[in-house]
């Protein structure tokens, strides 16, 4: 905040300096030389003014969550309820067959995850969700 203000009130200072009432005569080559040295001055405030709001954006450090692996996302709908719920066993599973047809990278799936669950309709095959999130997989 301080150099952008330093730059504004500087380049004030000169461009009113410059102002300053004198007779009228003809310019020679000491003044446009003066006038090129003053632009060329405010060109460099301007300039290290600019340098200094990229470098701020670009050191700025950003919170970034990194995003899981798409190959690692596993679909929702394929999520099952056990007969188990609530006698300690997993209250949930993830259907294999819902899972083949779903996901479209169904064989980097872990083996040592694939068991049979007992559901209201018998037993199932599918895939457990803590062995799942462990081999890294997220939904």
């Amino acid at each position: 905040m301080l150099k952008p203000f330093a730059a504004l009130l500087l380049s004030g200072v000169i461009a009113v300096t410059s102002l300053s009432p004198t007779p009228a005569r003809a310019a020679d080559g000491e003044d446009l030389a003066a006038l090129l040295f003053g632009a060329l001055i405010l060109y460099g405030i301007a300039e290290a003014a600019k340098d200094d709001r990229r470098k701020k954006a670009a050191t700025a450090t950003r919170q970034v969550r990194p995003q899981p692996n798409l190959a690692k996302r596993l679909p929702k709908h394929c999520i099952r309820a056990t007969a188990a719920h609530g006698r300690g066993g997993p209250p949930q599973f993830f259907g294999y067959r819902c899972l083949r047809t779903s996901f479209p990278h169904y064989a980097k799936l872990p083996e040592q995850c694939f068991r049979r669950f007992a559901t209201a309709q018998g037993p199932r095959p599918g895939f457990g969700p803590r062995c799942l999130r462990r081999a890294g997989f997220v939904w």
